[in-house]
């Protein structure tokens, strides 16, 4: 389910555009996604208390919601024991410094500095992620 806009219940790895697909039945990986709106995170910025709204060209054709991790989120404050898991983790990101790595392929040199820590989908057998994030 889909929620509110500004619902206190966001989390990293919601959708948050709206749009249409215009399918190609002969070529189905030629199928395009058109954004007709936003209904979600709406920060302007990356921040570790508001969700932006990250667009499709990363992988993700509905965008999806993101906070950067705050320091609660990097001990893993919100997992606790018998408890339900939390909607997001603070895992590690990639980002545009990590893409720009991937296409020198000069690993050794760039990945280090290419990757940081930020909110993501969390994840298991029993809590599936979006099945449109690539």
């Amino acid at each position: 389910c889909l929620l509110p806009k500004d619902s206190a219940d966001m989390f990293s790895g919601h959708p948050c555009l709206t749009g249409s697909i215009a399918s190609n039945a002969e070529q189905p990986f030629n199928d395009r996604y058109s954004i007709s709106g936003q209904f979600a995170a709406f920060a302007p910025d990356v921040s570790r208390t508001a969700y932006t709204c990250r667009p499709p060209k990363i992988g993700v054709p509905g965008g999806i919601a993101y906070r950067g991790c705050n320091d609660k989120d990097r001990v893993f404050a919100a997992f606790k024991a018998g408890k339900p898991m939390p909607n997001e983790i603070c895992g590690l990101v990639g980002g545009k410094k990590f893409d720009i790595c991937v296409a020198t392929n000069n690993f050794d040199q760039c990945l280090g500095g290419a990757v940081n820590r930020g909110n993501r989908p969390a994840c298991s057998a029993d809590h599936f992620c979006r099945e449109d994030y690539m």
